[in-house]
C-alpha cells in the first residue's frame, strides 16, 4: 500500500497539531488507499508512528526514513515536511517506479532538496543507504546527504512538472512572502521551506 510519511522531532517549531494538520490535508486529497506514518520522538496518538531512535539533530531526523524499521512500511513512500500544504489530489505519486525522487532546490537548482521525496526502496536497499548515511561526514543540508548517498537523479520538476511549488518563489511577487499573488493552477503541493509557516498565511 502507498505510504505517506512525515517527521516530527521535539524541541523545534513543530508540534503534534501540525502532524494532524498535514494528515487532514492528505485525507482530503487522496483517492486511493494509503497509510500515513509519522516518525517521531513524541507521544502522538492520532496516527501510526515510528519511534526516532538516533537522536539526530533537528531536520536530520528525516534520515531515519531510510533506516530499516520494525514497522517496515511498504514502498512506494511519499515524504512531506510538516511545513507543506497539500491542496489537490496527490494519488498519482503512488505510481512512481524509480528508486528515489527529490526536489531541485527552488533557489539553487544545482542542489537537491528533501522537503518532498518519493522512494521505492525495499528493506535491503534501505539498509545499504542507511549504512552510507551513517558513514558520511554530516552536512548542514540533509538533502545533499540523501542525494549523495542514494545517487538520486529523478526530480519532481522533471517527472511531475508544476505539481510541487514554492510559496515564496511561485505564489508571491518578487519572492516577497508579504506580497501574495496567486497559487499556480496546476500546483498540488506548496512548500514553505522556512518562514512564514503555512498556518500563518490567511490565503491558504
Amino acid at each position: 500500500m502507498f505510504t505517506i510519511a512525515t517527521v516530527l522531532k521535539s524541541g523545534g517549531d513543530f508540534k503534534p497539531e501540525h502532524v494532524v494538520r498535514l494528515r487532514s490535508q492528505i485525507s482530503d486529497n487522496m483517492s486511493i488507499p494509503y497509510t500515513f506514518i509519522c516518525l517521531t520522538d513524541m507521544d502522538i496518538s492520532l496516527c501510526r508512528t515510528i519511534s526516532l531512535t538516533e537522536n539526530l539533530p533537528g531536520w536530520h531526523s528525516k534520515l531515519e526514513l531510510f533506516k530499516p524499521n520494525p514497522l517496515n512500511y511498504t514502498s512506494p513512500c511519499l515524504y512531506l515536511d510538516l511545513d507543506t500544504t497539500v491542496i489537490r489530489d496527490i494519488s498519482h505519486f503512488a505510481g512512481y517506479t524509480g528508486d528515489i525522487c527529490m526536489l531541485r532546490d527552488f533557489y539553487f537548482p544545482q542542489h537537491l532538496n528533501s522537503g518532498v521525496m518519493l522512494f521505492n526502496q525495499n528493506r535491503t536497499i534501505r539498509l545499504q543507504l542507511w549504512k552510507k548515511l551513517q558513514s558520511m561526514q554530516p552536512l548542514r543540508a540533509d538533502g545533499r546527504m540523501i542525494a549523495k548517498a542514494s545517487g538520486c537523479t529523478d526530480t519532481f520538476q522533471d517527472l511531475y512538472p508544476d505539481d510541487v511549488v514554492s510559496y515564496k518563489a511561485h505564489c508571491c511577487e518578487g519572492r516577497n512572502p508579504r506580497r501574495f499573488k496567486s497559487i499556480p493552477e496546476k500546483a498540488k503541493i506548496i512548500c514553505f521551506h522556512g518562514k512564514p509557516r503555512p498556518w500563518e498565511i490567511i490565503e491558504l
